[in-house]
């Protein structure tokens, strides 16, 4: 597989180009998500592949996030993970300029600060990374067990986290819709669901987890699937409106 040593960001407007500008160094670069704020600044997440000598196929992804002014001009350029393979998804600022970067890791060793999962329950697992505005403290970082594709936050500052999970290992709060499918009725551990949570600005304490799922597929239904299974759900976007509705 080949890999350009860096990317290539183009921002234009309405009426022209305001700039073009590659990002990057001596090893390669893959960007997965970016983001931007009031002030117009470009805010990028992605992976660096990390060519370690003496590795046997593909080199290892780490973490970098880089935030870019209105002019092109690069504010920081910050890289993190662990011994493993860690890739970003999604990318997210709240009010006060801090960064949230969301994906998965087969890190025995990310970064953890103020973890609300300290250990995963399996490999890969989803991490989630709360940084400092300018890109130099890790405020809290944390594994989640879970497939990460979106972010989103409030104007209260918490986060917002959405994608697919094991339906029947994934925490459902109370006050939430019920799923439509019991989990002794089906063999199939691995069925997902999709899953929206809040977590609240500290990293400290999840305010609400919620899935959705479908029901109980029967055999009449689709004879090629095993008696009791259900279908895969997973969430692919999320937006969070003003009144902080998911």
């Amino acid at each position: 597989m080949r890999l350009l040593s860096s990317f290539l960001l183009i921002l234009v407007s309405a009426s022209a180009q305001e700039f073009t500008t590659y990002i990057g160094d001596g090893s390669p670069y893959r960007t997965a998500a970016m983001t931007t704020d009031a002030a117009g600044n470009t805010y990028l997440a992605g992976a660096r592949y990390l060519n370690v000598p003496g590795l046997a196929g593909d080199p290892l992804p780490d973490v970098f996030v880089a935030k870019v002014d209105r002019t092109g001009k690069l504010i920081f350029d910050v890289t993190f993970g662990g011994k493993g393979a860690d890739t970003p998804t999604a990318i997210a600022l709240d009010p006060q300029g801090n960064v949230y970067v969301a994906g998965s890791t087969t890190s025995p060793d990310y970064p953890r600060s103020n973890a609300l999962v300290y250990f995963p329950s399996a490999s890969p697992a989803g991490f989630i990374t709360k940084l400092s505005p300018d890109g130099s403290v890790i405020l809290y970082s944390t594994y989640f067990n879970a497939s990460i594709v979106a972010l989103a936050t409030d104007p209260a500052g918490n986060l917002y986290v959405a994608g697919s999970a094991l339906a029947c290992s994934f925490p459902n709060t109370a006050k939430l819709p019920p799923l439509d499918f019991s989990c002794a009725n089906y063999a199939n551990s691995l069925v997902t669901a999709a899953f929206v949570t809040e977590i609240s600005p500290d990293g400290g304490s999840i305010l609400y987890s919620g899935l959705i799922a479908g029901g109980d597929v029967t055999c009449m239904q689709h004879p090629f699937l095993s008696c009791g299974t259900t279908g895969l759900t997973s969430a692919v976007s999320l937006a969070v409106d003003p009144s902080g509705n998911a």
